[in-house]
């Protein structure tokens, strides 16, 4: 019973990520048009983001980005096999969480617009961070800390 508890605790964590990730999408489409800026480091600006990570491959053709959704899939289902092999065997699976959660708000968008949708913006003396979105703030979470937990385990 304490398992079961425990599961649906994950599950409603990983879909209250994926609700809050697709709201504030949904805000920044209604409400962002151009650029808008915050302070001087902070920018919010409107892209559909049809690559990988911070726009590596980003391309209008259908193959590029048939490919990429398909190996997203894959790699979220890999590390979803791995969190539940994990869960099973008592260990804390919180940074694959992050990843599967940031991850299926992502494909939702590929899915929906076609693209990612990615709308924050860092700068610090003029060097611009690529645009990005929550879920990707929670996969790189997620990444470091499953780094941690081997480093540490």
């Amino acid at each position: 019973m304490k398992k079961k508890k425990e599961g649906i605790f994950y599950l409603m964590i990983g879909v209250g990520i994926i609700l809050f990730d697709q709201m504030t999408k949904w805000l920044a489409f209604s409400k962002i048009s151009g650029t808008y800026t915050v302070t001087s480091w902070l920018t919010f600006r409107l892209i559909l983001n049809r690559g990988f990570a911070f726009g590596m491959f980003n391309s209008s053709d259908t193959i590029p980005f048939l490919l990429i959704t398909a190996s997203i899939i894959i790699i979220t289902l890999i590390i979803s096999a791995a969190a539940y092999i994990g869960f099973l065997n008592n260990y804390l699976i919180v940074g694959e969480l992050l990843i599967i959660s940031g991850s299926l708000s992502n494909l939702i968008d590929r899915f929906v617009h076609h693209g990612v949708v990615d709308f924050i913006q860092l700068s610090c003396k003029g060097w611009l961070w690529p645009v990005f979105n929550l879920a990707d703030c929670c996969i790189i979470l997620g990444v470091i800390l499953i780094l941690l937990v081997q480093k540490f385990r």
